[in-house]
């Protein structure tokens, strides 16, 4: 088929995602947002390899998100699973997109340290990683150049400085708790 943009939002779906949806080769633009949607991902969806963008909110996937299966998607722009009930550390997998410019996974539980392989990310843009169970200590987010909005509100057990990042270069937004020493929160 030739299907670029599939967008199902507020539909209230419910059930699995079906298989045939890893047929859509042509595929750039998947968007799955509030409907009720359960069950795992389907593995043909990682095959999709033109996507640009997968956007994903209040999904029930009951367990880990398989998260290390998106290096397969090097075209990714945008990846967002907003409240999809992920759980599990986050995969440094995700260093390997460097198209990447918007990475959220907000409302989800995620545990474990900010991953330094999102310093890298050579195009990032927004990174919002807020209300999870992250913690530990900060990656240095200084040389993140293009990186204007970064969320990391709602983790209390995250710790360090961004004082440097704060420091280099416009910055739309940047939300932290206070155990971050951070100059432009607020």
């Amino acid at each position: 088929l030739q299907v670029s943009h599939l967008e199902v939002r507020e539909n209230r779906f419910t059930g699995t995602l079906p298989t045939a949806v890893g047929l859509l080769s042509n595929l750039r633009r998947l968007t799955l947002d509030e409907n009720l949607l359960s069950g795992t991902f389907p593995s043909e969806l990682w095959g999709l390899t033109n996507l640009v963008q997968l956007q994903v909110s209040h999904l029930d996937v009951g367990g880990t998100f398989p998260l290390e299966q998106v290096k397969g998607l090097a075209q990714l722009h945008d990846l967002v699973l907003h409240q999809c009930d992920c759980n599990g550390t986050l995969p440094t997998e995700i260093g390997t997109l460097t198209k990447l410019r918007v990475l959220g996974m907000n409302n989800n539980a995620f545990i474990g340290p900010v991953i330094s392989e999102f310093t890298t990310l050579p195009d990032l843009r927004q990174l919002s990683l807020s209300s999870n169970n992250l913690s530990g200590e900060i990656p240095n987010f200084g040389q993140s150049s293009l990186l204007t909005l970064l969320n990391l509100w709602g983790n209390p057990e995250l710790v360090g400085d961004l004082t440097e990042f704060c420091s280099s270069g416009t910055k739309e937004r940047v939300l932290a708790d206070s155990k971050i020493a951070c100059p432009c929160c607020g």
